[in-house]
């Protein structure tokens, strides 16, 4: 299930979220989502703030599988991102750019914070 911190709106009053690793019994984890301004209308927002949600899940979770369980709960993001999502976005692990590479391999404990940063090019 997930909450929302600092009073942001997101889903309506009583929505659950649930991640789930199949086959995997495993206590509850709790992380902290941080979706910035542009990426916040795939997740109910306005695109002009910022969300910042908690997240609970059984565990274990890795970014790739977090970001899967974000998308299959949120139909927005998975209209945007289901295809290629490190072409939009860039997670940010307890303040670490990760790779999309690495997203399979990156475990998530309690407590942990990730950021989903639109992915910017310039040049």
């Amino acid at each position: 299930m997930f909450r929302l911190l600092r009073n942001q709106v997101l889903a309506p009053r009583g929505s659950i979220a649930r991640g789930v690793v199949l086959g995997v019994a495993r206590s509850m984890v709790r992380v902290n989502i941080e979706v910035l301004p542009w990426l916040s209308r795939a997740f109910g927002g306005d695109g002009a703030q910022r969300l910042v949600f908690e997240w609970e899940t059984k565990g274990p979770q890795t970014l790739q599988t977090l970001f899967r369980d974000l998308i299959d709960h949120f139909p927005e993001a998975a209209r945007i991102w289901a295809a290629s999502p490190s072409e939009y976005l860039c997670l940010v692990w307890n303040g670490s750019l990760v790779e999309a590479v690495e997203w399979e391999s990156t475990l998530l404990q309690e407590g942990d914070r990730v950021t989903l940063v639109p992915a910017y090019a310039g040049g």
